[in-house]
């Protein structure tokens, strides 16, 4: 999983046609922890137009702001540049797939 920042945000963005899965989190969190090894585990299995990343809301406030993020985890679905899909809270790997699957 990337991490991402608000350095290298667009870039991470740039590349079209191509799924984007980024978690907030705050390292103190414990649902957050778990969701990361979901969400690793998922990078490991996904195919290569998906790009897995994580953003630390405690370092990039410009990120929490723009997505609106208020409470952690949350799920970012992204593709184009366009977020498709929210998820706030904790889930299993199985809805995580779902929602990529849907905006496929």
């Amino acid at each position: 999983m990337l991490q991402v920042t608000s350095n290298n945000y667009h870039k991470i963005l740039s590349s079209h046609d191509t799924i984007h899965v980024f978690e907030f989190y705050s390292k103190l969190c414990g649902h957050c922890k778990m969701l990361q090894k979901e969400l690793e585990e998922l990078s490991r299995e996904s195919e290569e137009d998906i790009i897995f990343g994580k953003v630390d809301i405690e370092e990039e406030l410009f990120l929490l702001q723009k997505y609106d993020i208020s409470s952690v985890p949350t799920i970012l679905f992204i593709k184009n540049g366009e977020m498709k899909e929210k998820l706030v809270g904790y889930y299993p790997k199985v809805i995580i797939n779902e929602n990529i699957k849907k905006i496929k």
